[in-house]
């Protein structure tokens, strides 16, 4: 029969129990200070500049801002007053209003 060659170092489960809840009782100390505060803000920041930087650069690249407002007919005041007076009425207003 061979012998095992791996040994356990004296007094390692003695000391094994104190070690532990030590190690327990560090981690769960509530972290205080400025960087836990700051630490969300500033990667929800981040994350917003990144989606919009990402986004700006699609447009950019692809030149789809130029080519809507190419495309899209200017309105003046008195054309916008025109439609909605002339396809809105009051009674249609209150109409959609009241129903649930």
């Amino acid at each position: 029969m061979k012998e095992n060659p791996f040994r356990m170092p004296e007094g390692y489960l003695e000391n094994m129990e104190f070690s532990v809840m030590r190690k327990i009782s560090e981690e769960s100390a509530p972290r205080t200070g400025w960087s836990t505060i700051l630490r969300p803000a500033i990667y929800l920041a981040a994350m917003f500049a990144l989606i919009f930087g990402i986004g700006y650069g699609v447009l950019t690249l692809t030149h789809s801002s130029e080519r809507l407002n190419q495309n899209a007919p200017a309105l003046a005041d008195e054309d916008i007053d025109y439609y909605v007076n002339e396809y809105i009425t009051v009674n249609e207003i209150i109409t959609y209003l009241a129903q649930e």
